[in-house]
């Protein structure tokens, strides 16, 4: 199911690339910037996604390493659910609500909501030295609460921006040329 994730999101993120270079060809390279994050965002996930497929793999000869399944599974949670994937997933927020902003392509109102999830993915970046990997605290390396925060906001965004974008009728699916 991953796999159609990623393939889904970087259809995604080509698509509104698209749209923005339509809107203001000015902006072309802000398109391209998230783009670029949303490809990055990918590929830190499927690495994250391949370590823990290492520790499923290591334990299906009933005879698992304790102490290389708990690595993999620890490597798996700070590129997955840590500073790693924070980064880059802030790094699309902020460059979708720059684009939004710049290129009028979006409502403002999902140019807010990726400027929260951008600000609150920052918040979470330093959880990477709250200490070791601790699956019950709050603000850690593999904590709840970035966890939490740092995921929410960008799936918030997502299903509103999605919704919004199947939503738009017309020949020009509603997208908004800026005249200078």
């Amino acid at each position: 199911m991953d796999q159609g994730i990623y393939v889904s999101m970087l259809v995604f993120a080509a698509g509104l690339r698209h749209l923005i270079r339509q809107a203001r060809s000015e902006s072309e390279w802000i398109g391209t910037l998230l783009f670029g994050a949303a490809l990055g965002w990918v590929a830190v996930t499927v690495v994250a996604d391949g370590l823990e497929g290492g520790a499923v793999l290591d334990t299906l000869n009933g005879n698992p390493d304790p102490s290389a399944v708990r690595a993999l599974i620890a490597g798996t949670l700070l590129i997955y659910n840590g500073s790693i994937a924070f980064a880059i997933t802030g790094l699309f927020l902020a460059s979708a609500a720059w684009a939004t902003f710049d290129s009028g392509v979006l409502p403002r109102w999902t140019g807010w909501i990726a400027v929260a999830g951008g600000v609150l993915c920052a918040a979470s970046v330093p959880a990477m030295y709250g200490g070791p990997v601790n699956y019950t605290g709050f603000y850690n390396a593999g904590g709840w609460g970035p966890a939490i925060v740092a995921n929410f906001p960008p799936m918030i965004w997502f299903l509103a921006v999605s919704v919004m974008l199947i939503r738009r009728r017309g020949t020009d699916r509603g997208v908004i040329v800026r005249t200078a």
